[in-house]
């Protein structure tokens, strides 16, 4: 009623990963500039409804914080159902949530192998799932090589804010590539900065989206202008990078060699870690936060 229906339909592909009112040259448009991930229930949404309700409850107890998360993490998770990067990012995030209520702390590494060891057992063919592999390659990325960038760059200084979305886009997007080019057989240069200009706002939209929904009618008509008037730029953003070709890199799908970048990749992650002095043996997933931060992008 407050929002018009392509406007809606992006709202709700926010919130649930719905993607079917979503007019199909506009998903085009999103694989061309690298953003089709925004549009997917994976641990991105997960990990902002969670913290949300944890920072919320966080004030009455830890009980409090970690029952109310892990509730709306399976409400959320019966609503959006358990595909191969939610059940990755379900995973981790219940493990950040119970480890960090009984005061441990879990090592990425070991996140990894969890999360990778218990989705397999439930689905053995994921090993072969572009989605699933997409979700492990990000989240290593994220979790693995960001941080040594990061000293490479900043050493023990904290990056400013724009910086640190670019360094947690290239990360994550140095780790999918070679994945995305064996099964697509393209990858987006735009990807930063399509994340720069979009991702900022999805979590504003979906908390605007949400309240529409569950406000009175006065309320839900004022948010419902912010909500209208993000996603306009949004979809004028994508549209508008969308028209630059010449960021797209093309190959043949199903190459084998496009895999061997992982060995360069690799090779430059371990001189950045070598020269730096980097211990990953220190790395945890809840240092920074009093309940343990979530993980689950």
């Amino acid at each position: 009623m407050f929002l018009d229906e392509k406007c809606s339909s992006l709202a709700l592909a926010y919130l649930v990963g719905d993607k079917q009112g979503i007019d199909e040259n506009f998903l085009d448009q999103l694989r061309a500039v690298g953003l089709s991930h925004i549009i997917v229930a994976s641990g991105f949404h997960l990990a902002t409804i969670v913290g949300v309700i944890r920072r919320l409850l966080g004030k009455v107890s830890r009980f409090a914080a970690t029952t109310g998360s892990i509730l709306l993490m399976v409400c959320y998770i019966v609503l959006v159902g358990l595909s191969a990067s939610m059940l990755r990012a379900s995973i981790v995030t219940m493990l950040s949530i119970c480890f960090g209520y009984f005061g441990r702390r879990l090592h990425p590494c070991r996140a990894i192998i969890y999360a990778a060891t218990i989705s397999l057992l439930f689905r053995p063919d994921f090993l072969t799932d572009a989605a699933w592999l997409l979700s492990f390659a990000s989240y290593i990325g994220i979790v693995i090589f960001r941080p040594i960038i990061q000293k490479f760059f900043y050493g023990r200084q904290k990056p400013p804010a724009l910086s640190d979305m670019i360094l947690t886009t290239i990360s994550a997007q140095l780790a999918c590539t070679p994945i995305s080019l064996f099964f697509f057989g393209s990858i987006s240069f735009l990807g930063v900065l399509a994340n720069i200009l979009i991702s900022p706002t999805i979590p504003i939209v979906m908390g605007a989206s949400f309240m529409v929904v569950i406000s009175p009618s006065a309320v839900a008509g004022l948010v419902a202008v912010l909500a209208k008037g993000i996603l306009r730029l949004q979809m004028l953003a994508v549209s508008f990078l969308s028209e630059w070709r010449w960021g797209i890199l093309v190959v043949d799908k199903n190459e084998p060699r496009v895999l061997l970048l992982y060995v360069g990749i690799v090779l430059l992650i371990l001189a950045m870690t070598h020269r730096e002095r980097f211990r990953f043996r220190r790395r945890r997933l809840d240092k920074t936060s009093k309940y343990g931060k979530i993980y689950s992008c």
